[in-house]
């Protein structure tokens, strides 16, 4: 298999080099048998593939980027029981120092608390330093260790597996109480995600939506089983390699030189932002819909979501609008797209250009394929949110036929498929897919520029810059 970039992280940072570092050991290799038996429920066993919800038990709602932000906080302020939060990123900065300073507040009240982060991705020292302080509160958090110690983690016997990230964002409040509630989707914790930022490219274009009732539950299971992961795999290593073992020590360390890791705002003016979303008044449109939830975990030959897209446009009728962040067609999904014209139906893609994709060598690989996605009633657009004042779309969600949708952290390229572990919530509701076309047919494609089938034709060119940015960002083989 050919080595493949990992997204997320900013160009010229330590993290950055440490991703790249991961990503090109990618050798086949099988799981052990301690590895295989991680991540099982007593409940579901290892699928993750959850039962569909009747639309009477449970409700769903479509969100902006401020009202997650606000439903978030919210929630958290209001929480009786239980928070339970899993991103890729949470970090540091005005939303994140925010959200933590409530989280501990409600850790002293009693509230049982639990966080999931990539070790990878929040190497930032102020970031580090707020997961420190949350530590110290009494909050479990898993893909942090104390001083950068997380990478004893990235140690396992099977090395493949460092490549294969926890991509997921899920955010659960008293998921036991009838006033339980998530935000599910495509949005880390951090400024650009929630748009409370003063600058254009940190503020970016991306879709939640809010839930309640039974499929709370099955998201408490994808949480706790990727929960139970961290720790089993850190209990496999032996003695001071378990890097639980020092936690007591690095307590010790805090009395002694706390002050010095404390966390503090640097733009008073987006945490005035941040603020004010914390007691804005959001009222979502609550819709009962037939829900199901769904998780995607490579390591364990998982590719249920992969399909669930490839299931859904071959059984469209009429129409499949998409939006991805990061999008690199795969061959499943150009045949189903092709074969879906042949139909009759409509398709529409959205994804970003260069320009204000934070990683453009993606879209680099990708235009190599749109060609390929033509068949007489296709319209590619690329995002041009720069124009705009506005940065990347990082959205990942999809509506079919007006009637069904996709909402999660997946993204329709190939570290999605074969890497990273991703969930998403599959909604059957005309009203919700209604609600998200809205605001992809009324500004989303008046922000973007419509691709011709000549123009992507152009795109396959041999030219220097083409070859440099293909080979850096180049998918797997058997992706394509």
């Amino acid at each position: 298999m050919a080595g493949v970039l990992l997204y997320g992280f900013p160009m010229k940072t330590p993290q950055f080099v440490f991703a790249m570092l991961l990503a090109f050991p990618l050798m086949s290799s099988a799981l052990t048998k301690a590895e295989q038996d991680l991540g099982c429920s007593p409940i579901n066993g290892c699928s993750g593939l959850m039962a569909e919800h009747a639309a009477e038990d449970g409700q769903v709602a479509v969100i902006s980027e401020k009202e997650s932000l606000a439903l978030r906080l919210q929630a958290v302020a209001n929480a009786k029981q239980s928070i339970e939060i899993q991103a890729l990123v949470f970090t540091g900065d005005e939303s994140g120092l925010m959200l933590a300073d409530l989280l501990r507040k409600k850790k002293a009240e009693g509230v049982k608390i639990r966080i999931i982060v990539d070790g990878v991705s929040n190497a930032a020292q102020k970031t580090q330093w707020m997961y420190y302080e949350l530590m110290n509160a009494g909050i479990e958090i898993e893909g942090y260790e104390p001083m950068w110690r997380q990478w004893i983690n990235e140690l396992q016997l099977d090395m493949t597996m460092v490549n294969k990230r926890f991509h997921e964002k899920i955010f659960l409040v008293d998921a036991d109480l009838p006033s339980g509630v998530a935000v599910v989707g495509g949005l880390n914790i951090a400024n650009e995600y929630f748009r409370v930022s003063n600058e254009g490219a940190k503020t970016w274009r991306d879709q939640d939506v809010v839930v309640r009732g039974e499929v709370l539950q099955d998201m408490k299971t994808v949480f706790a089983r990727n929960f139970s992961y961290f720790k089993e795999l850190k209990s496999l290593k032996p003695g001071l390699f378990n890097p639980d073992s020092w936690k007591a020590q690095f307590k010790k360390f805090h009395r002694w030189f706390g002050s010095l890791f404390t966390s503090k705002f640097e733009d008073h003016k987006v945490a005035a932002n941040v603020r004010v979303q914390q007691y804005a008044s959001v009222q979502p449109q609550f819709e009962h819909a037939k829900m199901r939830f769904i998780q995607s975990r490579p390591r364990f030959e998982e590719s249920y979501i992969y399909r669930e897209y490839i299931n859904q446009i071959n059984n469209a009728q009429s129409e499949v609008v998409i939006v991805n962040a990061y999008f690199i067609p795969g061959h499943d999904f150009t045949a189903a797209v092709r074969l879906a014209q042949a139909r009759g139906v409509n398709v529409t893609i959205l994804t970003n250009s260069p320009e204000t994709n934070d990683l453009p060598q993606l879209t680099y690989v990708g235009r190599q394929f749109y060609e390929l996605l033509y068949n007489g009633r296709l319209n590619m657009y690329e995002w041009q949110g720069q124009k705009y004042n506005e940065g990347t779309i990082h959205a990942k969600f999809a509506v079919f036929d007006r009637q069904r949708s996709i909402v999660g952290s997946y993204n329709l390229d190939p570290r999605s498929e074969k890497l990273n572990s991703e969930s998403a919530l599959v909604i059957d509701n005309a009203a919700i897919a209604e609600r998200l076309l809205a605001k992809v047919e009324n500004e989303d494609l008046k922000k973007s520029e419509l691709i011709t089938e000549q123009r992507a034709k152009a795109f396959k060119t041999n030219d220097l810059e083409t070859k440099f940015n293909s080979l850096l960002g180049m998918p797997l083989k058997d992706w394509l």
